[in-house]
């Protein structure tokens, strides 16, 4: 006898006053006979005579009130209520135990009494326990629902093949109300997985476990199931560890899980079918991953590998830890901002097309990634939203190194500029950008070759954008890279007249300065690159201090000019 059975018999449960009635008058009368009525109903004789009843057929008899019983539906119910249900020794298996409750519930249902089954062990369950009406919860259920509650799943579960009549009224409001019977559903597999699993997250899973229920093929079942219940929330199911999610990868590609409630709020990301680099970066800001389900009620808690639900997942991380992007990115290296970086770059036509992203969300999200060298001393990275491009055609110099920081962008790749102009990254004012270097020309190196380059560059744009007070300043470096001067304090190093006047000077300009297109320019801004009468004397004096030293090259200097 199951433990209900025990507790039913033990506790003294409310009998109506006419069941005490009827149940005294059947003892009282006991040497007065049961009378079944019908011939098709003859079969109940030899189930009640197991309840100790004298029970004879009324075609041998003729009926008289005072001395026969007539076995109605009540009076049965009467007789079974509360107690162990017993059956012919035909009907012991549990198939053929359930097809004998199908004969009585025929029988004891005929007057449609749905509210008076309480106590009576006539519900069709998969154990032969006493299960009675309207003593706990039943679910009408399928066969295959059994596996998702092997601890409680026999006693409450009905899963028989109603035939029409019976599961008609089975199906009855009316009867399940009166009855406590209802309809698997969320609400039923919430209640009933309190017996099976508990709250906490299941560490170090084996999928593939044949010691228990919980394995890989259960957990698929289930989801389907539940995928069923398309009209309920399946936040009724969110205590339960249900989702598996990975928590380590071996070398061979080995999975070690862990299942998790349903409420976890953090992001979850189907494990992609090649491992990416990526994946340590994404664990590290928060992200989860599972393996790879195809069952479309899972959507909504695991998402698929794509640069779209990447960012998403990012986003989210940070939004379910209450901080902000920077700070979410504080365990994430240089190198692996640098690699989710380019990962984005190389999948942007996922997110990005038709000159428009095709989630209106995606791009106030990129914008909060710090994922941006910036060309600051200490190397740090930014958001595109505080950055700034340096002014196309000219490379990145600061002047000041004593100001280390700056939020100018040192993008790698055209692609990456590329992105940054989506993101409407702009570039620093020409005009402030120049003047910034140049109002601090006092802390440049002359020989800084970084300096040399950014001069090279800068020469080359149009005149047209060369700010008139171009010529205020010292910025150029001379031969000796020890000065910085004007231009018109410089001499082309290619005149021998200028090498000879000023052999071992430092007017000169430095060599790299003086070729094609920036010659031209220098000379707008004053550079000598040729003898004209006006330089002829202003080198007189120079000149004259040579002409003594007795040098045949001097001396045919003289005659060519």
């Amino acid at each position: 006898m199951s433990t209900l059975l025990n507790l039913i018999c033990e506790s003294r449960v409310y009998t109506s006053p006419v069941t005490t009635l009827v149940l005294e008058n059947i003892v009282h009368n006991r040497y007065l006979p049961l009378v079944v009525k019908d011939f098709d109903d003859h079969w109940i004789i030899e189930f009640l005579t197991l309840y100790g009843y004298c029970v004879q057929k009324s075609s041998f008899i003729v009926l008289e009130s005072s001395k026969f019983i007539i076995v109605t539906p009540k009076i049965v119910r009467d007789i079974i209520r509360y107690k162990e249900l017993l059956l012919p020794l035909n009907c012991q298996s549990l198939t053929e135990r359930n097809d004998y409750i199908i004969l009585l519930l025929r029988f004891v249902l005929r007057d449609n009494a749905f509210t008076k089954l309480f106590g009576v062990p006539l519900v069709p369950v998969n154990c032969i326990y006493f299960s009675a009406f309207g003593i706990q919860h039943y679910y009408l259920a399928l066969p295959s629902d059994l596996q998702f509650f092997p601890t409680i799943g026999f006693d409450v579960l009905i899963t028989e093949e109603l035939p029409d009549d019976i599961k008609s009224i089975f199906e009855s409001d009316n009867f399940q109300s009166a009855n406590k019977i209802k309809k698997l559903d969320l609400d039923s597999f919430n209640c009933l997985f309190r017996h099976e699993l508990s709250h906490a997250p299941i560490r170090n899973w084996d999928p593939d476990t044949t010691t228990t229920f919980l394995n890989r093929r259960w957990l698929e079942n289930l989801w389907k199931r539940i995928s069923q219940f398309v009209t309920q929330d399946l936040k009724l199911l969110r205590n339960y560890p249900l989702i598996p999610i990975i928590t380590t990868t071996t070398n061979n590609y080995y999975h070690i899980y862990d299942l998790i409630p349903i409420k976890n709020e953090l992001p979850i990301l189907r494990f992609p079918k090649r491992k990416d680099g990526i994946m340590n970066v994404l664990k590290k800001l928060g992200v989860l991953f599972t393996e790879e389900f195809r069952i479309d009620t899972m959507k909504k808690f695991i998402w698929d590998w794509n640069l779209l639900m990447i960012i998403k997942a990012i986003e989210k991380s940070r939004y379910i830890n209450k901080t902000s992007m920077n700070s979410l990115f504080q365990p994430i290296c240089n190198k692996e901002k640098d690699q989710l970086r380019e990962y984005i770059v190389t999948n942007l036509s996922e997110i990005y097309q038709k000159d428009q992203f095709i989630d209106e969300n995606i791009k106030d999200i990129l914008c909060q990634l710090p994922i941006w060298p910036t060309y600051s001393a200490d190397g740090s990275y930014i958001a595109a939203y505080c950055g700034w491009l340096v002014p196309h055609g000219l490379p990145y110099f600061q002047a000041n190194l004593l100001s280390s920081k700056t939020n100018h962008i040192n993008y790698k790749k055209p692609d990456e500029k590329n992105l940054l102009k989506i993101l409407n990254v702009v570039e620093s004012n020409y005009t402030q950008y120049l003047f910034s270097i140049f109002k601090n020309l006092d802390f440049v190196r002359p020989d800084d070759p970084d300096y040399l380059e950014f001069i090279k560059e800068f020469l080359r744009l149009p005149t047209l954008l060369h700010p008139s007070w171009l010529c205020e300043y010292r910025f150029i470096p001379n031969n000796t890279k020890t000065e910085l001067r004007f231009a018109r304090e410089l001499y082309d190093d290619r005149i021998l007249l200028f090498t000879t006047v000023f052999a071992g000077s430092d007017v000169l300009i430095a060599p790299k300065l003086r070729c094609g297109w920036l010659s031209n320019v220098l000379v707008s801004l004053g550079f000598n690159d040729k003898v004209d009468d006006e330089i002829f004397i202003r080198l007189a004096f120079e000149i004259e201090n040579l002409y003594n030293l007795p040098s045949p090259l001097i001396y045919s200097i003289m005659l060519e000019y």
